[in-house]
């Protein structure tokens, strides 16, 4: 769990009052297939106080066109990648509906199936980028 606070910024440069911070929260899991686990999460999102804007998960373990058929209730999909040859991996960015997250399309292209799988996400209002990022551990290596 991250919590990524701006800092506050003068109204003008006489002044000693400051704006209000743009605060949200983002939350990442390495879930490890989202199909199963839709109960689990509903339990721990309603384990939360102020629940989180943005859900990032990686291993999803969806296959290209299921990620639209997961729901995650109270949030959007915003971007997402899903595998189409090999089994596993997969990422996915789902917000609520306080962001301005819209899918950014050249994040998402970078990915390598089974090597590097990213989704990517801007608002470009509060200049925010987010990304889910699954990268694949080499086994046998130090």
């Amino acid at each position: 769990l991250g919590t990524i606070e701006n800092p506050p910024i003068p109204q003008n440069p006489n002044s000693t009052k400051c704006q209000k911070p743009h605060i949200f929260s983002v939350v990442h899991y390495n879930i490890q297939s989202i199909r199963n686990k839709t109960f689990q999460l509903e339990a721990i999102m309603n384990n939360y106080d102020n629940p989180p804007n943005i859900l990032c998960f990686s291993e999803t373990w969806l296959r290209q066109g299921e990620t639209e058929l997961t729901e995650t209730h109270g949030y959007r999909l915003v971007a997402s990648y899903e595998r189409t040859n090999m089994e596993a991996g997969g990422s996915v960015i789902y917000s609520d509906n306080t962001m301005k997250l819209i899918q950014e399309e050249s994040i998402t292209a970078m990915s390598i199936e089974g090597i590097l799988e990213c989704g990517g996400a801007i608002d470009m209002k509060n200049k925010i980028i987010v990304t889910s990022v699954y990268l694949r551990q080499k086994h046998g290596t130090h």
